[in-house]
């Protein structure tokens, strides 16, 4: 019992929070729209930025995983409102440069966005093409209901600019046309608290 009690306490001695200087693309949005982490250590760190459209919310983010750049949205619909994508491209402009990128599909989970371009068919069960309907409802009980959520990503090419600008798909709310005006977002060294394994 004290070997493994050791070997425990070795473990975890090994085990350490470091802050890590990181590139991340923040929103150029008032600070009240910004969204911020939800780790208690990061709280700090903007993942993104609020809209609301007729109702609907948006939270869009430019991300890194592995070596690719990608957008997230989340998309949160309350009963009574249905949105619907007009459109499956979504364009980053740096520059004179615009790039355009296609929406795989949209989901009520919040996959990894390499899920999204998975042929996994257990996966490919879960999302729907990304011009389907968003029916909005909630989801959760008590304290915890939420409008649905819907989410949508795709990998982009923001090619390390130090700011870039990204178009959603336009989209119509109960039919009606609705959309967002382009989001800048500048590339910021913004200091992350990482665990760090010795």
């Amino acid at each position: 019992m004290v070997k493994w009690l050791t070997l425990i306490a070795l473990a975890l001695a090994c085990v350490a929070c470091a802050p890590v200087p990181q590139h991340r693309y923040v929103a150029d949005v008032p600070e009240d729209s910004l969204v911020y982490a939800s780790c208690p250590a990061n709280k700090h760190v903007p993942v993104g930025a609020l809209f609301t459209v007729d109702g609907v919310h948006a939270t869009v983010g430019l991300f890194r995983a592995g070596d690719r750049d990608y957008v997230e949205v989340q998309f949160d619909v309350p009963p009574g409102k249905t949105l619907t994508l007009q459109s499956d491209v979504l364009k980053l402009t740096q520059g004179s440069l615009t790039r355009d990128s296609v929406v795989p599909n949209v989901s009520t989970d919040n996959y990894r966005i390499e899920d999204r371009y998975s042929t996994n068919p257990a996966l490919q069960k879960g999302m729907l093409p990304a011009t389907a309907p968003m029916v909005g409802g909630t989801v959760g009980t008590g304290a915890l209901i939420s409008d649905k959520h819907y989410w949508l990503a795709t990998y982009v090419d923001a090619a390390a600019a130090d700011d870039v600008w990204i178009t959603l798909p336009p989209f119509s709310i109960n039919g009606s046309p609705a959309g967002l005006e382009p989001i800048h977002f500048k590339r910021r060294l913004i200091m992350i608290i990482a665990m760090i394994n010795c």
